[in-house]
């Protein structure tokens, strides 16, 4: 099976998430229902976590963070190898690495998808002309949970145009790898956003400068 079969067997594995109930996490995110819901990270198909989470007698509010975490891990995973796929990018030997995913030109990055965050308080237009500042929103509230860090990143931002479930586009991989194949067959290093890292961790200038992009999937 080659990547691209493998890509849409996983996509549509995906979609039985995303086609059934809506993006409710039941809990607030925390390391205690982390640890409960480690077990994701063994689980190949939606069916098998929603077995497991019977079995380990999982409440409804615990389940829906189990099959969330699911999705989200599965989706970052397959994006991750997206990156490895082209031949500009070389993965991090150390897959337990916490703030480096793969190199771009030997340039170090790690990624997160992240919905459009309703939170950031402007329309997309606004977003796609203010790259900069929405790139600093997401460092200052990302999760502060496990990846916390204000090294390299790439933002793949997720956006719904017709029903702002943002949230489902985490399983339609193959318009995303697309995206992903164009952004590297055009990367420019000197069109990163140059951050500097003091300013974004507490506000205080410091002599670390970071890099960051957004790649868009707009729906």
């Amino acid at each position: 099976m080659d990547f691209n079969q493998a890509l849409e067997l996983l996509e549509n594995m995906l979609k039985e998430r995303t086609d059934n109930g809506s993006y409710s996490w039941g809990k607030k995110q925390g390391n205690l229902s982390d640890r409960k819901t480690d077990f994701i990270y063994k689980i190949r198909s939606y069916s098998a976590l929603l077995e497991k989470c019977q079995s380990e007698n999982l409440d409804r509010p615990l389940t829906e963070y189990a099959k969330n975490r699911w999705l989200n891990f599965k989706s970052a995973q397959a994006i991750e190898a997206m990156f490895s796929q082209h031949h500009s990018v070389r993965k991090e030997a150390d897959q337990y690495h916490q703030s480096i995913d793969f190199y771009i030109n030997n340039i170090n990055f790690d990624h997160k998808t992240s919905q459009f965050p309703r939170g950031f308080g402007h329309n997309l237009e606004y977003a796609l002309k203010n790259k900069k500042e929405i790139i600093e929103w997401l460092y200052k509230n990302q999760s502060t949970e496990r990846r916390m860090h204000f090294e390299n990143r790439l933002f793949v931002i997720l956006y719904d145009t017709k029903n702002k479930q943002h949230w489902k586009l985490k399983s339609d991989l193959r318009g995303i790898y697309t995206k992903i194949t164009n952004y590297l067959d055009n990367f420019d290093q000197n069109a990163l956003i140059a951050l500097d890292q003091g300013l974004l961790k507490d506000g205080k200038p410091s002599n670390k400068i970071i890099y960051s992009d957004v790649i868009w999937y707009v729906k």
